[in-house]
């Protein structure tokens, strides 16, 4: 069901990059903190890229992709087990309203998956993830002309995200 999603997506997107005078390529670095249902809040360093469509001179889409790993391994308290993010995807399609000519807000669906790497002292290891599909909003002040400032929150069925991030524009 995933890969046909997203394929659908790469699809759309290439078609509208093609047809698209009026974008924006954009890359970017986030700082995110997972909370999980399953587990305690792991921190991960992320990298992102994505296409602003310009729809009018206040809204825009913008589709990203975001890849990163964790940051350090997290001993659960009372357990004898040790979490490690070992990798987090994510795809998103976000709605972008400029408020003023410095701030906006965003928001949209996204599909993601975190991936922990979690051992046992005495079951060994093992990896857990699946792709799960949610929603995130948030806002961003634009520090320059291709330099902007994001911080935002995402939610789905297990896991909450907070991340912050630079966005660059080129």
């Amino acid at each position: 069901m995933y890969k046909q999603l997203v394929k659908v997506a790469c699809v759309i997107g290439l078609w509208l990059v093609t047809g698209s005078a009026m974008a924006n390529w954009q890359t970017g670095a986030d700082i995110l903190a997972i909370k999980s249902d399953n587990h305690k809040r792991v921190n991960a360093f992320a990298g992102v890229v994505g296409y602003q469509f310009n729809v009018s001179e206040k809204f825009a889409i913008v589709p990203e992709f975001t890849l990163g790993a964790g940051i350090k391994k997290r001993r659960e308290k009372g357990s004898e087990q040790t979490l490690k993010l070992s990798r987090y995807m994510a795809g998103s399609l976000n709605a972008r309203y400029k408020v003023s000519p410095k701030m906006y807000i965003f928001g949209g669906p996204t599909v993601d998956k975190v991936r922990y790497r979690v051992k046992h002292k005495t079951n060994g290891k093992h990896r857990e993830g699946k792709w799960r599909a949610g929603i995130k909003a948030g806002f961003g002040y634009q520090v320059s002309s291709s330099i902007a400032a994001e911080l935002s929150y995402g939610q789905t069925k297990n896991d909450k995200l907070f991340r912050a991030g630079i966005r660059v524009k080129f």
